[in-house]
């Protein structure tokens, strides 16, 4: 492990085997330390970024505060992914939309999808779940 931090949560994730998953949140915005991705597999933590803020957070407002580089790389779900990991998405909800299938859409293909498409993808879940769009 590269931290006492890291250190620690294998420890823990080993005492406690399957029966406790342990989360990182936000990771949509990494360090800019290179083998990140799999420190985060080596640590068994899971991953959670929240891809609805693919599209709210432009460019404009991360460079100055996260800097061009680790800018550039913010929502890397394909990294993680390739380094074994199997990140769980959230919604960040009252921040962004509670909308999941737009979550997974954002995630997926890095847009939101047109009006029309996310109306009927609405209409696809069951009443009790659908939301307004």
């Amino acid at each position: 492990p590269a931290t006492a931090g890291e250190a620690a949560a294998v420890v823990r994730r080993r005492q406690l085997g399957q029966r406790l998953r342990l989360r990182i949140e936000h990771v949509q915005h990494l360090s800019g330390l290179s083998n990140v991705s799999s420190l985060l597999a080596r640590s068994c933590l899971i991953p959670v970024p929240n891809p609805l803020h693919l599209l709210t957070d432009h460019p404009a407002l991360l460079t100055p505060r996260l800097g061009p580089t680790r800018a550039a790389r913010a929502f890397p779900l394909a990294s993680l992914a390739a380094a074994g990991l199997r990140p769980a998405l959230a919604s960040d909800w009252p921040v962004v939309s509670l909308q999941p299938l737009t979550s997974l859409y954002a995630a997926v293909l890095r847009h939101a999808p047109p009006p029309a498409v996310e109306c009927a993808m609405n209409r696809g879940l069951p009443a009790g779940a659908r939301h307004r769009v």
